[in-house]
């Protein structure tokens, strides 16, 4: 390993040259004989010097202020006591869903936000189908159902709400 270092390094010095290496090549300009312009590194007979100028360079300016967590507005942090209130914005109570597939995006809101302590489930039919304010499903049955959504605290309900709707999906009768 020892025998190994000094030819890390002078390999690395080397490509640190091999790249800044084409950063200062001259760059020449000329028409062929069909009439297209052709760049190239190489001066060819007929070919002018091209002025690259210099490269276009940005100089990030620091931010203003800093985020500060412990001066953040109360209002916008929720409460580890306060009970965020659940509304299922999609699908609407009663709402006629026409989807021949059967699929079905579920969203909600919430209102604060959950706290540490908090869990969000969406369940369809009473089976648990998603833990996130929106949930895609598919290939649900036409018919009647219900989804519901709740926020559990250390593993206990602590808001629910529910909506009912329909799923419209049209059926092939067999041939007779």
């Amino acid at each position: 390993m020892i025998k190994l270092r000094p030819f890390l390094i002078l390999s690395s010095l080397l490509a640190a040259t091999l790249v800044a290496l084409p950063a200062s090549a001259e760059l020449y300009r000329y028409v062929d004989k069909n009439g297209n312009t052709i760049y190239t590194d190489k001066q060819v007979a007929g070919s002018e010097l091209v002025n690259v100028g210099k490269g276009q360079t940005y100089k990030a300016t620091k931010p203003s202020r800093r985020y500060n967590n412990s001066s953040s507005n109360k209002s916008t942090q929720p409460a580890s006591n306060q009970i965020p209130k659940i509304t299922i914005t999609n699908p609407t109570s009663g709402q006629a869903i026409r989807a021949n597939d059967g699929s079905l995006s579920i969203s909600l809101s919430l209102a604060p936000s959950l706290g540490q302590n908090d869990k969000l489930e969406v369940l369809l039919d009473g089976k648990v189908v998603g833990n996130s304010p929106s949930v895609a499903l598919k290939n649900i049955d036409r018919g009647s159902h219900t989804v519901t959504a709740r926020v559990l605290r250390f593993g206990k309900p602590v808001a629910t709400t529910s909506s009912s709707f329909n799923i419209l999906r049209a059926f092939r009768r067999s041939a007779p």
